[in-house]
């Protein structure tokens, strides 16, 4: 017969799985545990606690959907709403021992400037105005 690692495969073929919205859903989830804890500590807080167990639910059910299109549908929408701004976020944290990023005054556009303390002219990449920024460290 098939070993237990088979037996997984066969269950996980057609599922959907995670995605990026489910990233964040587990984020939200972790968050939530936290501040359960923190405040389960003081008092017991069971909207938390039934808040958490849905989420996790609700992780679960589309890890484990057959429904594929909809799940795609439901991540194409998280991302074309807040896909971006996450991963800009996470893009700026990794990059921040390298990379400076600066608001243009006109456009509201980022200039992503490399690190070089002190006051410096810069070009905006989207509407090309010049503009001044100060790089403390």
């Amino acid at each position: 017969m098939f070993g237990w690692r088979e037996k997984l495969y066969r269950f996980f073929y057609g599922r959907y799985g995670l995605d990026n919205l489910g990233k964040a859903m587990m984020l939200l989830y972790v968050i939530v545990a936290i501040l359960n804890v923190i405040i389960g500590v003081i008092t017991p807080h069971y909207i938390l606690y039934i808040v958490q167990w849905l989420l996790l639910f609700i992780i679960l059910f589309r890890m484990l959907s057959r429904n594929i299109s909809q799940r795609s549908r439901e991540n194409w929408f998280y991302e074309k709403h807040f896909g971006n701004s996450f991963n800009v976020f996470f893009k700026r944290i990794r990059e921040i021992r390298y990379k400076r990023y600066r608001r243009c005054p006109n456009c509201k556009a980022y200039a992503r400037l490399p690190i070089k303390r002190g006051r410096h002219s810069v070009k905006c990449p989207a509407c090309h105005m010049n503009f001044k920024v100060f790089i403390a460290f």
